[in-house]
C-alpha cells in the first residue's frame, strides 16, 4: 500500500537445470486500497433556529488519515431526509444543513482517493437541540435604540422584568456565535451587511439557563 514494485519472471521445464534466465524486470506497480471512513459529527453549538421551518447546524467532516497510498480526492456527504451545502474544503470542512430542532437525522459519508477508489461509508446519526432551552420560562425585556442609518447598530439596555439575567448574550442571522454583553448594563451591538441586519439577544440566569430569544432588527 502506498509501495512500489518490480517483477520478474524465470521459465522452468521438468528437467534438471532446465531454468532460463531471469526476465527484465516489469514497470513500476504500485498497489493501492480503498482510503480509511471519513468522521463526521454535529456541531450543537451552532445550532440556530429562526422559526420553526427556519433552522440550520453545522456538520463537521475530517479526512481520513490514511487515503489508500496515494493522494486523498475529497469527501462526499450524504444526507437522508434534510438537504447539506457542499463541504467548505477538499480534505476537512464543514457543511451547513437545514434541519428541524428536536429530530433525528442521518447522514452517510465516503472519501475518494485520486485513484477513484472509495471508503466504506461512514452513517452518522445526531438528534439537533430544541428550538429554544425553555419556552416556560419568562421573556426578556429591551429598550432599543437604533445608532446607524442602516440599522447595522443598537444600543440595548435591559430593564428589570421577571427573567432574572445576571448577563446578556446576542449573534446575527449568520452567526454561529453567540457573544456575552458583558454583564446587565446597556450595550452596543453592530454588524456589517454580509451577516444581515437581523440580532438575536437572550438573557442568561444564574442558574445558566437561557431565555427565550428577542429579535431586533430585520
Amino acid at each position: 500500500n502506498g509501495t512500489a514494485y518490480r517483477f520478474t519472471v524465470q521459465a522452468r521445464n521438468r528437467f534438471e537445470g532446465g531454468e532460463s534466465a531471469l526476465s527484465t524486470a516489469s514497470n513500476s506497480v504500485m498497489p493501492y486500497t480503498v482510503p480509511d471512513p471519513p468522521r463526521l459529527s454535529a456541531d450543537n453549538s451552532g445550532f440556530i433556529c429562526h422559526s420553526l421551518d427556519d433552522c440550520r447546524i453545522k456538520l463537521d467532516a475530517m479526512a481520513p488519515a490514511d487515503a489508500g497510498g496515494t493522494g486523498f480526492k475529497h469527501l462526499v456527504l450524504s444526507p437522508q431526509g434534510f438537504t447539506c451545502n457542499r463541504l467548505t474544503k477538499t480534505g476537512d470542512g464543514s457543511s451547513t444543513c437545514d434541519v428541524a430542532p428536536e429530530t433525528t437525522y442521518t447522514v452517510t459519508a465516503y472519501a475518494e482517493n485520486d485513484k477513484g477508489l472509495r471508503s466504506a461509508s461512514t452513517t452518522y446519526r445526531f438528534t439537533t437541540p430544541p428550538m429554544w432551552n425553555d419556552t416556560t420560562l419568562p421573556p426578556i425585556e429591551l429598550d432599543v435604540v437604533a445608532t446607524s442609518t442602516g440599522t447595522e447598530s443598537y444600543r440595548v439596555t435591559p430593564k428589570a422584568g421577571a427573567f432574572k439575567a445576571v448577563d446578556y448574550e446576542w449573534r446575527t442571522y449568520a452567526s454561529y456565535e453567540w457573544r456575552s454583553a458583558g454583564g446587565t448594563g446597556p450595550f452596543e451591538i453592530s454588524t456589517d451587511r454580509r451577516e444581515g441586519d437581523t440580532f438575536y439577544v437572550r438573557g442568561v440566569d444564574a442558574d445558566g439557563n437561557y431565555s427565550q430569544f428577542v429579535t431586533i432588527g430585520g
